[in-house]
C-alpha cells in the first residue's frame, strides 16, 4: 500500500560526488557539447561560444543569465516564457553547475546550448536549426534505427488479435523510450531487443487498466519525449487507436524547440510520418498514410508550447495547458523527464502514492517511462530491497519500465 503523503521531500540536486545528477551535468553534458561541435558546420563565433559552454561545465563554472550574455531575437520568446527563466535565474544565478536542483540544470543548459549555437540570434547561419538534427536523422534511417523498428512492430502485430495488440503496442511505446540519445550507452544497449515481450522487467505494470481506458476515451493527449525509434512507436500506437475509434480525437505535445538532444519537435513528427509512408514495407506505409489523413481531418492534431522547454515542474502548468488538459480523458507522458518534472524532481521515498503527489493534475494521467534517472514512485518495500539486491543501478540502466495509470 503507498503511503500517504504529509511531506515534501527536496530536490535532486546537482551537489553530490558520484551521484548520478552530478555525473549528468559533469560528464553527460560536456559530451553533448562535443556532438553538436563535430556533428554542425559552424560559425567561428557559435564554435567559441559552445567550446566556452562546455569548459563552463568541465571546470566546472557558475550560472550566469543567458538572456544578459548572448545576443538574440527577443521576439523568439513569450514574454511569460523570459519571466519564468528570469525568476530560476535569480534564484541561482552565481551558483556551481554542481550547486543546482538537477532539472534547472539540465533545462538551462540546453536553453544556453541553444543561445550559444546562434539558434535565438536572428542572422546567424545557425538561425532557428536544430543543433541535433543530423543525430536524430541518423538514428532514424541507420540499420535498427527508427525506420527499421516500424518493421519489427508490424511484423509482431502480424494476426494478432486487436486487444493483444494494443498491448504489445504500449510495451513499444514504453520500451521505445530507451532509444534516449542524450543517453547512448542505454539506447546502444537496447536498441535490438525484442522490447514487447519484456514484461517481467516492469516494476509497475498498469498496462490493462490503461488500454481499457484507451479503447473508451474520446480525447486524448500525449506528451511527446524522444524522436527516432520512440516516436515511431508512439506513432504506430496512436495510429492504431484512431484506426479502431472513428470518433477519437488525439493531441501530440511536441517540444517548441530542441532540447535533451532526441526530443521531439514538430519538424521531428512530421520527418517520422513521412519516412512511414515511405517505407518498403506496405503495412508500415498504410500506418503513415492513416496517420496523414487523420491530420488532414483533425482527428490528429499536433501542438508545442514553450513550457515543455522551460524550467519549471508541471505543478506550475501554465493556464491555457491546464484548460487544455481539462478537456482530456486521458494524459500520456512518455519518458523520464516529463516523469520527473510531474514528481517535481523530488527525492520522493519509492513507497509513496503517485495519485497524491499528481493530485493537482486536472485529467487522468498516465507515464510510460524506461528507468534513467533516480526518482520512482508507487513501489513496495519488498520490491525495492529485492531490487537492490539484485541491481544498485536498477534506478538508472534503462533496463526496467514503469506504466503507471493513475486515474
Amino acid at each position: 500500500m503507498a503511503e500517504k503523503i504529509n511531506w515534501r521531500p527536496p530536490c535532486i540536486y546537482t551537489s553530490i560526488p558520484g551521484s548520478f545528477a552530478w555525473e549528468t551535468i559533469r560528464r553527460r553534458k560536456p559530451a553533448i557539447v562535443k556532438e553538436v561541435l563535430d556533428n554542425n558546420t559552424l560559425a567561428k563565433a557559435a564554435r567559441g561560444q559552445l567550446q566556452s559552454l562546455q569548459e563552463e561545465l568541465l571546470l566546472p563554472g557558475t550560472v550566469s543569465n543567458p538572456f544578459a550574455e548572448y545576443e538574440f531575437d527577443p521576439g523568439m520568446f513569450a514574454a511569460e516564457e523570459i519571466e519564468a527563466w528570469q525568476g530560476e535565474l535569480n534564484a541561482y544565478a552565481g551558483r556551481s553547475w554542481l550547486d543546482l536542483p538537477w532539472y534547472f540544470a539540465e533545462s538551462l543548459f540546453y536553453l544556453k546550448l541553444l543561445f550559444a549555437f546562434g539558434y535565438y540570434r536572428h542572422g546567424s547561419s545557425t538561425f532557428e536549426k536544430d543543433p541535433f538534427a543530423p543525430i536524430k536523422t541518423r538514428e532514424l534511417i541507420m540499420d535498427g534505427g527508427g525506420k527499421d523498428m516500424a518493421a519489427r512492430v508490424m511484423n509482431q502485430l502480424k494476426n494478432t488479435a486487436a486487444e493483444e495488440a494494443l498491448q504489445h503496442l504500449l510495451y513499444y511505446s514504453l520500451w521505445g523510450n530507451r532509444m534516449d540519445l542524450s543517453y547512448r550507452q542505454v539506447a546502444d544497449e537496447y536498441r535490438e531487443r525484442e522490447v514487447a515481450r519484456e514484461r517481467k522487467l516492469l516494476l509497475i505494470d498498469d498496462s490493462q487498466a490503461l488500454a481499457k481506458t484507451l479503447k473508451n476515451a474520446g480525447n486524448m493527449e500525449i506528451v511527446l519525449d524522444n524522436s527516432g525509434s520512440e516516436l515511431i512507436c508512439d506513432l504506430l500506437l496512436v495510429s492504431s487507436l484512431l484506426r479502431q475509434r472513428s470518433n477519437l480525437k488525439v493531441t501530440l505535445h511536441a517540444k517548441k524547440r530542441p532540447c535533451y538532444v532526441s526530443d521531439a519537435l514538430k519538424s521531428d513528427v512530421l520527418q517520422a510520418v513521412e519516412i512511414l509512408i515511405g517505407h518498403t514495407d506496405i503495412r508500415v506505409a498504410a500506418e503513415g498514410k492513416n496517420l496523414k489523413q487523420a491530420f488532414e481531418a483533425k482527428s490528429l492534431r499536433l501542438e508545442e508550447h514553450f513550457f515543455w522547454n522551460g524550467p519549471l515542474h508541471f505543478i506550475d502548468l501554465p493556464l491555457e495547458v491546464i484548460e487544455h488538459f481539462s478537456a482530456a480523458d486521458l494524459v500520456i507522458f512518455k519518458g523520464d523527464a516529463n516523469y520527473r518534472r510531474l514528481l517535481s524532481d523530488r527525492s520522493w521515498d519509492p513507497f509513496c502514492s503517485m495519485a497524491e503527489i499528481t493530485d493537482y493534475f486536472p485529467a487522468p494521467l498516465a507515464v510510460l517511462r524506461t528507468m534513467k534517472s533516480d526518482i520512482v514512485v508507487g513501489l513496495n518495500k519488498g520490491q525495492v530491497e529485492s531490487l537492490e539486491a539484485e541491481d544498485p543501478e536498477w534506478k538508472i540502466n534503462g533496463r526496467r519500465g514503469i506504466i503507471q495509470f493513475v486515474p
